[in-house]
């Protein structure tokens, strides 16, 4: 569908979902083909199959107790919900779901869902704080095109990040220290990478908000800015 080609995307999606049934592969944290069958069939003016598509998606998830694609398929109904208040209360169900589970990018996008929701019904107050915390978690997430667009809303809302009341080596997560002192230090992203076991992506997230909070323009100027900073952690990001 980010093609553009929505038909072909949804032939391949069914296909996909014929497949999986034939093997009796049902679980819908394997794969959620509904979700995505349904926002195809709901770009084609189906809106009615893909209602069906997503209930059954969300009553397996329900069967099976996964939280993660629970939520997401909260996120989905709330997609092609046309009424403002179904789809706040579908998003904020996603987010409640979420929030007990380890499924952290969902619940970033969520809450970033929930955001332009809110932010659609004039609501801005709700919307710049559900924005803040969804960037927040996709930053740490290292999801950053969700963070740029979801960045996007919140300015379009009239909000803004909240500056840290601390500032220097004080004001970084104990991720962004532990990242920013192995880089400073002369490790490559990709190094730096590998040692924590955490994508590379999530590695230039971090350095990039540890270069903000200390006021600095890269990580050659780490060192004197990390002055007497250990780097002591070994919990992953």
């Amino acid at each position: 569908m980010s093609l553009g080609d929505t038909k072909s995307a949804l032939i391949d999606l069914l296909e996909c979902g014929r497949r999986l049934t034939e093997l009796h592969i049902v679980n819908p944290a394997l794969s959620a083909w509904r979700g995505g069958a349904a926002l195809a069939l709901t770009e084609l003016g189906e809106n009615a199959l893909a209602r069906q598509l997503l209930d059954e998606e969300l009553e397996l998830a329900r069967r099976w107790g996964d939280c993660g694609t629970i939520g997401q398929s909260l996120r989905a109904a709330a997609r092609i919900t046309t009424t403002a208040s179904a789809r706040v209360a579908l998003l904020e169900e996603s987010v409640r779901v979420l929030e007990g589970s380890g499924a952290r990018l969902q619940l970033a996008r969520s809450r970033v869902s929930l955001g332009r929701a809110f932010a659609a019904g004039g609501r801005l107050l709700p919307a710049r704080e559900a924005l803040r915390a969804g960037i927040s978690l996709a930053e740490e997430c290292g999801a950053k095109l969700l963070v740029e667009r979801a960045h996007k809303d919140l300015l379009g809302c009239g909000g803004r990040m909240r500056r840290s009341p601390l500032s220097g080596p004080a004001s970084l997560t104990r991720s962004e220290r532990r990242i920013a002192a192995l880089a400073a230090t002369g490790q490559t992203n990709r190094t730096i990478a590998q040692a924590l076991q955490v994508a590379p992506g999530t590695v230039e997230v971090h350095l990039t908000r540890a270069y903000r909070k200390l006021g600095v323009s890269g990580r050659n100027a780490l060192a004197d800015a990390l002055a007497g900073v250990l780097v002591g952690e070994h919990e992953p990001c």
